[in-house]
């Protein structure tokens, strides 16, 4: 018995330190999300504070708000993440329409995608889709996929959100024209703060939507994966929910 215990007490403790190498690792991240716009704001600061070219004013001025904002999407994430960790909408009040949440969703990505990405939905259900999740919840899982195809689907290019039913469950697919996502990132891509983009130099994107999608996902029963890719080419998501009854 005193063997048994020593042994869980040894796997407690290597528990721990992984969650605190977590932790850390974690806090590294956030310092590096928020400092990279803070040095940004105060060099712009700096040099606002001696301009007098009305021209250069403007462009730092928009710097500044531009940092501000992503300081602030950086803040947001992580209420949404630390929301979910705490175990929040757990327990949503009713079933969701998810077919009319996604023609509202996709609509209003017609009108913001850049040129020449066209954004295309597929109803593959005849009959309505019913799933147990808040609204909310799943506007933010179908927003979020969307941007990442949306963000990868350079003009000329396409994102398709295709939606089916199954005996007790529904399939939501999100797909792009992009370049797809290379064998040793396809579980990275979900763990927070990586982001993988080859054709961008800088990095403007936090790295958190995907975690944030397949934790809503997970949070209400369902999965959300990478899947092989479909006829457009480049990565394609699939969400499984079960359907509501």
């Amino acid at each position: 018995e005193i063997g048994d215990l020593s042994r869980a007490f040894a796997g407690l403790d290597r528990r721990l330190e992984r969650r605190l190498d977590e932790l850390e690792a974690f806090a590294s991240d956030v310092a590096h999300e928020v400092k990279n716009p803070l040095a940004a704001m105060r060099s712009a600061a700096e040099l606002l504070r001696g301009s007098t070219d009305e021209g250069e004013i403007r462009a730092l001025t928009a710097l500044i708000v531009a940092q501000v904002g992503r300081i602030d999407s950086v803040v947001a994430a992580l209420q949404e993440m630390a929301r979910l960790d705490a175990g929040g909408d757990s327990a949503p009040p009713a079933a969701l329409r998810l077919d009319e949440l996604a023609r509202r969703i996709v609509a209003s990505w017609r009108e913001r995608a850049p040129s020449g990405v066209i954004v295309e939905l597929e109803l593959a259900a005849l009959a309505p889709v019913a799933v147990a999740i808040g609204e909310e919840s799943a506007a933010r899982v179908i927003d979020n996929l969307l941007e990442n195809a949306v963000s990868f689907a350079a003009a000329p290019g396409g994102v398709r959100l295709t939606l089916t039913t199954h005996a007790d469950d529904c399939e939501l697919a999100v797909e792009d024209s992009g370049p797809g996502v290379p064998e040793e990132h396809r579980e990275r891509i979900f763990e927070r703060f990586f982001s993988w983009r080859p054709q961008e130099t800088g990095r403007s994107h936090l790295g958190l939507g995907l975690g944030i999608a397949r934790a809503i996902v997970e949070r209400h029963g369902g999965t959300l994966a990478l899947a092989p890719a479909g006829a457009l080419g480049g990565a394609r998501f699939v969400v499984r929910w079960p359907l509501a009854r």
